[in-house]
């Protein structure tokens, strides 16, 4: 049986994103309680293909701050760039 996998399924720490964090990189200024409310969807669901302009920022926000997030394990400080372990 084929198993999907989102992008949340890479980054260990992700649920430890703070929806203040995604709000300022987006921009967004409705009721904070309803963008933590789509970000645990997104970070649940990441396996789901974003379907507007909104959800498509809301990814790339959670991916920058889940990227944050885990230190070295895709970012190397050193050399200035994400990269993609070999295994993944």
């Amino acid at each position: 049986m084929l198993h999907v996998r989102g992008f949340a399924a890479y980054f260990p720490k992700i649920g430890q994103i703070e929806a203040e964090k995604v709000a300022l990189r987006i921009g967004f200024k409705g009721n904070p309680r309803l963008l933590k409310n789509k970000i645990a969807n997104r970070i649940l669901y990441s396996h789901a293909i974003a379907q507007t302009q909104e959800e498509l920022k809301i990814d790339l926000a959670i991916l920058f701050e889940a990227v944050k997030l885990s230190g070295d394990l895709y970012y190397k400080k050193s050399i200035g760039k994400i990269f993609i372990p070999e295994g993944l």
